[in-house]
């Protein structure tokens, strides 16, 4: 399959954490389901005709924002099955939050993330073959760094 790309001509906006009533009731800031409406109609726009199904495979999307607008390139993954429970996005969060002021003075800061689930062993077995409990380390060339 070709990647899908889909671009949004409206500025990006950040998601915002869900608000409570005076009554204890939550909902969502109108203004964050306006936007996601109109996220769903610009996508819908360029869907039509194209005969594509939502994928119920796991897939990989690459976001791209930029001032007033927004690209999401999506295609299936070639992992066959998600290694993790839950959103991949909520991992990336967490570290996020709790790296804060020890990695990066404000999670703004980020500009580019890239999230990738691999399916590698958190044991290794040393020389002797006793199970070691250390984490893999991955041998990753350094993104961005020193450029």
């Amino acid at each position: 399959m070709e990647p899908l790309i889909i671009t949004f001509p409206i500025p990006p906006k950040a998601h915002s954490r869900p608000r409570v009533t005076k009554k204890g009731g939550i909902y969502t800031d109108p203004k964050l389901r306006e936007y996601y409406s109109e996220l769903q109609k610009i996508a819908v726009s360029q869907l039509v005709g194209t005969g594509f199904q939502a994928l119920e495979v796991p897939c990989d999307v690459e976001l791209y924002l930029g001032k007033g607008w927004s690209q999401v390139v999506l295609r299936p993954a070639c992992a066959e099955k998600r290694i993790l429970r839950g959103d991949i996005s909520n991992y990336a969060k967490a570290h996020e939050d709790a790296l804060e002021g020890l990695l990066w003075m404000n999670d703004r800061l980020i500009t580019r993330l890239v999230i990738e689930e691999l399916d590698v062993p958190t044991k290794e077995v040393s020389e002797d073959g006793s199970e070691s409990k250390e984490q893999t380390t991955l041998d990753l060339p350094p993104a961005g760094l020193g450029d």
